[in-house]
């Protein structure tokens, strides 16, 4: 599984992967480790289910020792995204801790490095750069040099999310390097995309694009379309940004058919993409196809989301009722998509959109809390129909 993911040859690993779960029930006796093994590397070229990868976690959660291939908590985390907040908590917990991570030094790095993406994701920025710090170290010390770009990678993603893109310099270059010394086809897009997002956010929409590009070329062929469709998604913000709406809506509509779902990183760019399109929407003055697009983002049922997203989508259902002068109506709408979001890692998103900036501004505290509670005390079928502006 490594090799193929260090080759770019994710897709080759996946089709006997699936001949191999599909002629089994389950896992064979002594084998549970390996069965999640097969069911993950089927799952990440794209072909399986959301079920898959609860079922691979769930054995991955329930093993009396750590695996004997730690790849698998890479490959599991890459699927299951962020854990819950329950596993998150449990997390914590040293007799957990120690149970899933062992003694093992790439490991205990490994775990280390989950950590600081989980904090990036909530915007626990000090906390995730220390981890950032310990994991580094880690793997410097093993001089593993996989590790290293992934940390490295992670370190300039950090930088990005803060708007420092100076800071995110010396890291992605270094992480190139190595990925270059490897050969690793699959770790060069992920870094390309990586610095593509960074180049985007910061203005810089030549270089962004120039890196989508090869995202695109490349990535194909490793066996990776969630970074095919993140490119497509990359280009056509770009295109959204350069006032070609119809550009940008293809481009998006491109990204949401050729992405995968399922797993974790798929389900971001997809559901990001859906987010665009939402906001094109509402550009050309669609607000009903807009709000349907919001919609399937905050019902997607995936568990945890990264916050932005969720958050962008949110202020996309309540930010019009706000500048039509409704401001309790938006307030309540956004406390019914934290109760959509209610259990995932991203219930508190909406909350902090800036539209409940602005609302609290213009409410005041006491007034905004009401009308919030409101929302997020409904139940899901009420909390849609109020999404759904009926």
């Amino acid at each position: 599984a490594f090799y193929w993911w260090l080759r770019g040859l994710r897709g080759e690993g996946a089709a006997p992967a699936r001949r191999l779960v599909d002629r089994l029930d389950g896992p064979p006796d002594g084998l549970a480790e390996e069965y999640a093994l097969a069911l993950l590397i089927a799952t990440l070229a794209g072909g399986g289910e959301r079920s898959e990868v609860d079922a691979a976690s769930r054995i991955l959660w329930t093993m009396a020792r750590p695996p004997r291939h730690p790849f698998l908590l890479y490959l599991s985390g890459m699927a299951s995204g962020p854990p819950s907040p329950q596993d998150a908590a449990a997390l914590h917990e040293r007799a957990v801790r120690d149970r899933l991570l062992g003694a093992d030094p790439w490991s205990r790095a490994l775990g280390r490095l989950g950590t600081a993406m989980v904090g990036l994701l909530h915007g626990r920025h000090a906390q995730a750069h220390a981890d950032l710090d310990g994991a580094l170290a880690g793997f410097r010390a093993l001089d593993d040099r996989w590790g290293m770009i992934v940390t490295l990678s992670t370190r300039a993603e950090a930088a990005y999310r803060t708007g420092d893109v100076a800071s995110a310099a010396a890291p992605m270059a270094e992480a190139l390097e190595l990925a270059e010394q490897l050969g690793s086809t699959l770790d060069l897009a992920e870094l390309l995309r990586t610095r593509a997002d960074g180049r985007l956010a910061a203005g810089d929409l030549t270089g962004a694009a120039e890196d989508f590009r090869r995202v695109r070329r490349i990535a194909g062929p490793a066996g990776a379309p969630e970074l095919v469709a993140a490119a497509y998604l990359g280009l056509g913000e770009i295109a959204r940004r350069d006032g070609d709406p119809r550009r940008a809506r293809a481009l998006c509509e491109r990204a949401v058919a050729q992405c995968p779902s399922g797993w974790f990183g798929a389900d971001v760019v997809r559901l990001a993409a859906l987010v665009t399109l939402g906001q094109l929407a509402d550009a050309t003055g669609d607000p009903a196809t807009a709000r349907a697009y919001y919609r399937q983002v905050l019902t997607a049922g995936v568990g945890v989301w990264d916050v932005p997203v969720v958050a962008a989508a949110a202020d996309g259902l309540a930010g019009p009722l706000l500048r039509d002068g409704d401001p309790e109506s938006a307030a309540r709408l956004l406390g019914a998509a934290a109760a959509l979001l209610a259990g995932t890692g991203a219930a508190d998103a909406p909350a902090g959109t800036p539209t409940a900036v602005e609302l609290r501004e213009h409410l005041g505290e006491a007034a905004f809390a009401t009308a919030y509670a409101r929302g997020a005390g409904l139940p899901r079928q009420r909390a849609l129909a109020l999404v759904d502006g009926r």
